[in-house]
């Protein structure tokens, strides 16, 4: 990159001072044509001013011997010319060939009408300038018109010492550029260079590499940014690896527990050293439904993973699902101890109306129910009525009297890969993926689910879905998607 943005702005530093000492150039010997134009043009109208004189008294051929004025105006040449009518051009009286030679054997007509009117004519050949003004008198008879032609040559300010010095003087500007080129370009492509050597330690597996931040350098610097982001992956991707580890040592856990209680009293049973064979198979039979909810958690993420999950959305009563969960789940909320409560729906009409998939609604309130049990110290309440801070959505909320959840680790309770630093005391062990399946769910029907603190302890999980339209009402503002977005 370096050398890329040497050879860049050495180019356009090259180009810049070959323009502006081009340009300089040629206003300067544009401007030195038009200055000695309007000098000759000068000393012609003085001149033909004092041949005229002579000229009404019948002294041409004595004032037209002009030479002794060549170094007195600082001329090239001086004399007088007859203009005939066809606007051929004839010596009269020079010092010279600088007339002859300057001058065209012919006037075009527009400058003989110039004439007519007693205006100066000028022109040009190579470095020399002439002009010729009109000289005659009134002299009847006389095809012929006098002028006197001056001749000067061009002197450009920019001589040739000039041009020396303009073009050293641009030497070393396009020297100075490509030395603040390759300057700015090493400056700039520092960051980038140890942003690439860290992608690449990190790549590598190197996962504690990190970039030093300027922190006081102005806003919207995008290698700032770029190092901030390259901080921020690195952070990501090495709390991701422990993560992972954590998952990986819990997940076995949970397929080690009930596996080893499975082989033990299966090996029990035929050997026949267990003597109470329905509560061996009770217990065979309680482990194997907890490997295959663990087994069934993993597919479901995998298949939200692939956005394989079919949604049917639909108008669904949040209340009705509540309610069918309470009766469906009031028997092992018996056994736990824990009461399950329904809470009455603050309005007369009780329905609250969702567009959500009724199975997949069904599945996050059931997972929410199940999780709350676990920690429950004596209830669970659920509750349902329109979002008072948002009416466009419907309002599920699930909330135990347990232990609660630390403030630090709420943000992070449906990461699937999350532990938490405090982990509260529970009745019975899980997957840990009912959470994470509970958001995958949510956001895939359109919705959004959040963990709140209850009051005074415990837990309150809520639901927000977006509400169908009431009937005859207009279509909601809120639909969901109909397949779960990728993962981020």
């Amino acid at each position: 990159m370096t050398r890329r943005l040497t050879v860049v702005i050495s180019l356009v530093v090259f180009a810049a001072v070959t323009v502006s000492t081009v340009l300089v150039l040629l206003t300067g010997a544009t401007r030195a044509r038009a200055t000695t134009e309007l000098e000759a043009s000068r000393t012609a109208t003085q001149l033909a001013r004092r041949v005229s004189t002579a000229a009404t008294r019948g002294r041409v051929p004595a004032v037209c011997n002009l030479g002794p004025l060549t170094e007195a105006f600082r001329v090239e040449s001086v004399g007088c010319v007859t203009i005939t009518a066809d606007g051929r051009v004839e010596p009269l009286a020079a010092t010279g060939d600088g007339p002859i030679e300057a001058l065209p054997d012919r006037l075009a007509p527009a400058q003989l009408r110039r004439l007519a009117d007693g205006r100066t004519v000028t022109g040009g050949l190579a470095r020399r300038v002439w002009a010729l003004a009109p000289a005659d008198a009134d002299r009847p008879g006389r095809p012929e018109e006098l002028a006197v032609v001056v001749v000067r040559r061009v002197e450009n300010p920019l001589s040739a010492l000039g041009i020396r010095w303009l073009a050293i003087s641009a030497v070393l500007t396009v020297g100075a550029g490509v030395l603040a080129a390759w300057w700015l370009g090493r400056r700039l492509s520092a960051p980038l260079r140890r942003a690439t050597a860290a992608t690449h330690q990190l790549a590598g597996g190197r996962l504690d590499v990190r970039l030093p931040v300027d922190e006081h350098a102005p806003p919207g610097d995008e290698l700032v940014d770029l190092s901030r982001s390259i901080n921020a992956l690195g952070e990501s991707l090495q709390r991701s690896r422990g993560l992972e580890q954590r998952f990986l040592l819990s997940v076995s856990h949970d397929l080690r527990t009930p596996l080893t209680s499975i082989r033990g009293y299966a090996d029990a049973l035929a050997d026949g050293t267990l003597t109470d064979v329905a509560k061996g198979a009770s217990i065979i039979q309680r482990e194997s439904v907890r490997l295959e909810r663990l087994v069934r958690d993993l597919l479901d993420l995998a298949k939200l993973d692939a956005r394989s999950f079919r949604f049917d959305p639909q108008p669904v009563d949040l209340t009705s699902v509540a309610g069918g969960l309470v009766d469906a789940l009031a028997h092992d909320a018996a056994d736990r101890g824990v009461a399950l409560i329904l809470a009455d729906a603050p309005g007369p009409d009780d329905a609250v109306a969702v567009i959500a998939d009724p199975d997949r609604l069904a599945q996050v309130v059931a997972n929410l129910v199940e999780n709350a049990l676990k920690f429950a110290a004596s209830q669970v309440v659920l509750d349902s009525r329109i979002d008072p801070d948002d009416e466009r959505f419907g309002l599920l909320r699930v909330s135990d009297d347990g232990p609660g959840i630390a403030a630090e680790d709420l943000p992070h309770v449906f990461e699937r890969l999350y532990v938490s630093t405090r982990v509260p005391a529970r009745r019975e062990a899980g997957s840990g993926l009912g959470l994470a399946i509970v958001k995958e769910l949510v956001e895939a029907m359109g919705g959004r689910v959040a963990a709140l603190p209850a009051v005074p302890t415990g837990t309150c999980f809520a639901v927000r879905l977006p509400r169908s339209a009431p009937s005859g009402g207009p279509a909601a503002p809120v639909s969901p998607p109909a397949a779960p977005p990728p993962r981020r």
